[in-house]
């Protein structure tokens, strides 16, 4: 049984990751738009179960730039890597 589904927005750029949108369980928390700088973007799917176990998370790749090479974007990809699942803080 899943405990929550949460979504994290995020945008390749020039300079490493923005962080962008948020939902929880298909409903946008946090609304941010997309810089015009990005290359790539991308989602960060979590699926928490229950019970104490880790969750499931996943990427996928929702949106990248025509004007960037795929040359361009491997090396941007290579030199910032996804960033790194960490639980949100709570507030």
């Amino acid at each position: 049984m899943l405990k929550g589904h949460t979504e994290n927005e995020y945008h390749l750029t020039p300079q490493g990751w923005l962080k962008g949108s948020f939902w929880v369980c298909g409903a946008k928390i946090e609304d941010v738009p997309a810089p015009s700088v990005r290359v790539e973007s991308w989602i960060e799917e979590i699926d928490g179960p229950s019970g104490g176990a880790l969750p499931n998370v996943s990427w996928r790749r929702i949106w990248e730039s025509d004007s960037a090479t795929e040359h361009a974007k491997l090396e941007l990809r290579q030199r910032f890597p996804l960033p790194e699942y960490r639980p949100r803080e709570k507030p």
